[in-house]
């Protein structure tokens, strides 16, 4: 797991909504933070600065009551756009049911699938470049001055 670590990686967990621990709310977030702690002994960076920042993708019904299993989709020390013709180092684990913090298996099993749902997705989020591709201009403009 050490290329994830540094690399621009999209990471994709497998797991039930109601295993993931605390607030129903910040869920995507707590996985991320769980994963990024205990694989990548970091912490997720959701700030965007100028560069290398992690995105987080919400699957929808995340905060459901009901138990169902959804895809969670995490950018990985995004430093750049990437159009459709470039590709990033993916892997693909899943959250043991129930969850227990700490605990995730990479699974080759649904890898396929996994990366052909998730290939929909902006590499980095949409808003999240948007957001960047403003700063960088701003940092631009003022190393111009």
């Amino acid at each position: 797991m050490d290329a994830t670590a540094s690399h621009q990686t999209r990471t994709i967990i497998k797991a039930c909504v109601t295993d993931i621990p605390g607030d129903v709310l910040k869920r995507p977030f707590t996985l991320g933070e769980l994963f990024c702690s205990k694989i990548l002994n970091r912490q997720l960076n959701t700030r965007i600065p100028k560069a290398d920042f992690d995105a987080v993708h919400i699957p929808g019904g995340y905060d459901s009551p009901d138990p169902l299993r959804r895809w969670f989709i995490y950018d990985l020390n995004v430093v750049e756009e990437m159009g459709k013709d470039k590709t990033w180092n993916d892997t693909a684990f899943r959250l043991p049911s129930p969850c227990r913090p700490g605990v995730f298996n990479e699974r080759e099993i649904w890898a396929d699938a996994a990366r052909n749902y998730c290939a929909m997705f902006t590499w980095g989020g949409r808003t999240e470049q948007e957001m960047a591709r403003k700063l960088r201009g701003a940092n631009e403009v003022e190393a111009a001055l």
